[in-house]
C-alpha cells in the first residue's frame, strides 16, 4: 500500500503543478497577443501619420515655389 502513496502523491503533485502553471501561461499568451496587436496598430498609425506629413511638405513646397501672377 505504501508504494501506491509513493507513486500517487508525486503524480498528484505534478497534476496540481501543471494546473497551477497553466493559468499564468494562458495569461501570458493573451498578453503577447494583445501586445502584438497594439504594436501593429501603432506601426500602422505612425505610417499613416508619416504619409500625411509628407503630403503636407509637398503641398507647402508647391505653394512656396508657385510663381505669383
Amino acid at each position: 500500500m505504501s508504494y501506491v502513496l509513493s507513486i500517487g502523491l508525486p503524480v498528484l503533485g505534478l497534476v496540481l503543478l501543471i494546473g497551477a502553471l497553466s493559468v499564468p501561461y494562458r495569461a501570458l499568451r493573451r498578453f503577447r497577443t494583445v501586445r502584438a496587436q497594439a504594436l501593429e496598430d501603432v506601426g500602422e498609425r505612425s505610417g499613416l501619420l508619416k504619409a500625411r506629413m509628407a503630403g503636407l511638405r509637398v503641398a507647402l513646397d508647391e505653394r512656396r515655389h508657385r510663381p505669383i501672377h
